[in-house]
């Protein structure tokens, strides 16, 4: 039997997270289905890698059946799907289950417009940063170390790797840590807002 790699299951960075807002009925059957450690354990296994029930069982030392059972309440929850069949060695067909492909936020009150605003700005405004830190790090490098880091020979003996002092230093990570704080506060700030 050969499962679907995580590769092919992950959730769609375009997409817009689904928000609950936790007077919903929704939010009942999501915190209703992870109420039991078992389904805890199962979710995060999944997040590992998708699998059929029989494969989950032997993950979460549970039976089958009680996995069948939490997986039918994750799936009316939406906190998991069906996203191929394979085959057993018996021939029988068995449904592989994964993370439900987008994002699930559960807010409180009435404002679930405006929090999914707020996490498609803050999500946006990561990608923007990561790239932007990313960017920065290559100048740096190139500005540094034009021509790339020099190799040092000593007698005989030649490095695999460059010495450290060739190394440029981690500006895009200072850019991309201190970037995060302010779009953290930022988010903190709007959020008040709501």
């Amino acid at each position: 039997m050969t499962l679907p790699s995580r590769e092919s299951t992950t959730a769609d960075p375009e997409r817009e997270p689904e928000v609950v807002a936790l007077d919903d009925d929704r939010a009942d059957d999501l915190f209703g289905a992870l109420s039991s450690g078992t389904a805890r354990a199962i979710l995060t296994r999944l997040h590992e890698s998708p699998a059929p029930p029989s494969v989950i069982a032997e993950r979460v030392d549970s039976t089958v059946q009680n996995v069948h059972y939490h997986l039918n309440r994750l799936d009316d929850a939406g906190a998991v799907e069906v996203v191929d069949t394979v085959y057993s060695e018996k021939g029988r067909e068995m449904d592989v289950y994964a993370p439900a492909a987008e994002p699930l936020v559960v807010v409180t009150g009435d404002d679930t417009d405006d929090a999914v605003d707020l996490l498609s700005d803050l999500l946006g405004g990561v990608t923007v940063l990561a790239l932007a830190s990313a960017a920065i790090q290559e100048v740096v490098r190139r500005l540094r170390y034009p021509g790339g880091p020099t190799p040092v020979r000593e007698e005989g003996v030649s490095y695999a790797l460059p010495p450290m002092e060739n190394v440029a230093p981690p500006v895009g990570a200072y850019v991309f840590v201190a970037g995060l704080a302010l779009l953290l506060a930022w988010g903190a700030w709007r959020y008040r807002r709501l």
